[in-house]
């Protein structure tokens, strides 16, 4: 019988000892000129049918279980997402990415509008006569002093 070649401290130097443990919400590599995302289709069992709509309606689409077949998801087992890559009312969906771009870039953009609106009211509440100052103070006092004698 022969015995199990055992390894030496250097070979097991060399392995990877780093651990990542899985995640359920790992997503297979996105095929070229796409971006895969997790969208919402159901909330504590509910259907949520209008963010599932409106996500179809900008580009996006579920992603078959079945497109990968080397790559083990959880997949939805049942329902109207039944076969698709899916965990806890989650299903992952892919979009091109140049609307993926067109929709960050849009996005961006009113962010950069709401701070500017911010300090804009700022500005124009600050009045000299009366300055705002990035502090906020609150007192409280009472008529009754209960260090002064009477």
């Amino acid at each position: 019988m022969a015995r199990p070649k055992r390894e030496n401290r250097e070979s097991e130097a060399n392995r990877n000892t780093s651990f990542k443990p899985p995640s359920l919400l790992d997503a297979p590599p996105a095929p070229e000129g796409f971006r895969h995302r997790y969208v919402a289709y159901e909330v504590a069992g509910k259907s949520h049918d209008a963010n599932i709509s409106r996500k179809f309606r900008m580009g996006y689409e579920p992603v078959k279980a079945s497109e990968y077949p080397d790559w083990h998801p959880p997949t939805i087992e049942s329902g109207r997402m039944a076969g698709y890559i899916g965990h806890s009312g989650l299903v992952l969906c892919r979009i091109p990415e140049e609307i993926s771009d067109k929709y960050r870039t849009m996005y961006e953009g009113k962010a950069q509008a709401m701070d500017q609106a911010v300090e804009n009211d700022f500005f124009r509440l600050n009045n000299p006569v009366m300055p705002l100052s990035g502090e906020k103070k609150t007192s409280f006092t009472t008529g009754n002093n209960p260090e002064k004698e009477e």
